[in-house]
C-alpha cells in the first residue's frame, strides 16, 4: 500500500479530519505550558523552603554558622543570628528567581533553641527531693 495523496484522501473521508484541531490544539497548548512550568516552579519553591528552614533550625540547636544550602534557582541569601544567655534565633531569608534572573518567590524562615541547662534543674529536683524525705 502506497502513502500517498490517495491514502490521505482516504483517511480524510474515512475519520473526516477537520483542521478545527489544529486551531484548538494551537489555543491549549501554551495554557498546558504554563500550568506545567509553574507547577515546576512552585515545586522548586517549596523545596527551597524546606531546605532554607531546615537549615534554620540546625543552626538554631547546634549553633554553628553553616554554609547556606545549595538550592535550586536560588537568588541572594542572607541569614541574622542573635543569641542570649537562654535562647539562640536564627533568621535565614532566601529567594527563588525565574530563570530570566527576576525574583518570583521570598522565602523567609526562622528558628528559637531555647538553651536547656540540665544541671542546675537537676540540683534543684534533688534538692527538693530531699526537702520532702525529712
Amino acid at each position: 500500500m502506497a502513502f500517498g495523496i490517495e491514502v490521505m484522501c482516504e483517511m480524510y473521508r474515512k475519520y473526516k479530519l477537520m483542521g478545527s484541531l489544529t486551531v484548538e490544539a494551537a489555543l491549549l497548548m501554551p495554557v498546558i505550558f504554563l500550568v506545567v512550568f509553574m507547577s515546576l516552579y512552585l515545586t522548586v519553591h517549596i523545596h527551597n523552603r524546606v531546605w532554607i528552614g531546615a537549615c534554620a533550625a540546625e543552626q538554631a540547636v547546634s549553633g554553628r554558622v553553616q554554609p547556606d544550602p545549595d538550592l535550586l534557582f536560588a537568588g541572594k541569601m542572607t541569614s541574622e543570628r542573635s543569641e542570649s544567655d537562654s535562647a539562640r534565633s536564627v533568621l535565614i531569608r532566601g529567594e527563588t528567581v525565574y530563570f530570566t534572573g527576576q525574583v518570583l518567590w521570598s522565602t523567609d524562615a526562622s528558628a528559637r533553641y531555647e538553651i536547656c541547662r540540665p544541671l542546675p534543674y537537676l540540683w534543684r529536683i534533688k534538692a527538693a527531693k530531699g526537702l520532702t524525705e525529712r
